[in-house]
C-alpha cells in the first residue's frame, strides 16, 4: 500500500494542495471546496483519451447487438458454432470485445488514488487542517 500512496496518493495530494494554495492566493471563498472540483476536471481532461477509446468500443458493440442477437437465435443449441460466429463477426467489423475493459484498468487506480485523497482531507477534524499540514512541508507556512 505504500508504494501506491507514493506513485498515485502522495501526487494527487500535492496537485490539490497546490490548487488550494492558488485559490487562498487569490482569496477565493471555499478555495478547498473549489480544489477538488479543479483536481476531478483535471483528472477527467487528462483521462479524456482514455475514455473515448472505451466509449467508441462500446459504441461498436451496441451497434453490433442486433447481429448478436440473430446469431444467438440461428445457433440456438450450438454453443461452439455461437462462438465461432461471433468471433467472426467481430473480425469482420473490427471490433475488440475487450477494447471496452481494458482503459477501465488504468482509470481505476487513479479513480482509487482520488478517493484515497479526498477520504484524507475530509478524515481529518478540519480539512483545512490536514491542507496546511501538507502546504507547510512545502512553502514553511499555510494560508
Amino acid at each position: 500500500m505504500e508504494l501506491f500512496n507514493i506513485i498515485l496518493v502522495n501526487p494527487l495530494l500535492n496537485v490539490l494542495v497546490a490548487i488550494y494554495q492558488g485559490l487562498t492566493l487569490l482569496h477565493v471563498p471555499g478555495a478547498l471546496g473549489f480544489s477538488i472540483i479543479l483536481l476531478t476536471i483535471l483528472i477527467r481532461l487528462l483521462l479524456y483519451p482514455i475514455t473515448g477509446s472505451q466509449l467508441k468500443a462500446s459504441k461498436k458493440m451496441q451497434d453490433l447487438h442486433p447481429h448478436l442477437s440473430k446469431l444467438k437465435a440461428k445457433h440456438k443449441g450450438d454453443a461452439k458454432t455461437l462462438q465461432q460466429e461471433t468471433m467472426k463477426l467481430y473480425k469482420e467489423h473490427g471490433v475488440n470485445p475487450a477494447a471496452g475493459c481494458l482503459p477501465l484498468l488504468v482509470q481505476l487506480p487513479i479513480f482509487w488514488g482520488l478517493y484515497t485523497v479526498l477520504q484524507q482531507v475530509v478524515a481529518g477534524t478540519n480539512a483545512s487542517t490536514v491542507l496546511c499540514k501538507y502546504c507547510a512541508l512545502y512553502s514553511g507556512t499555510c494560508a
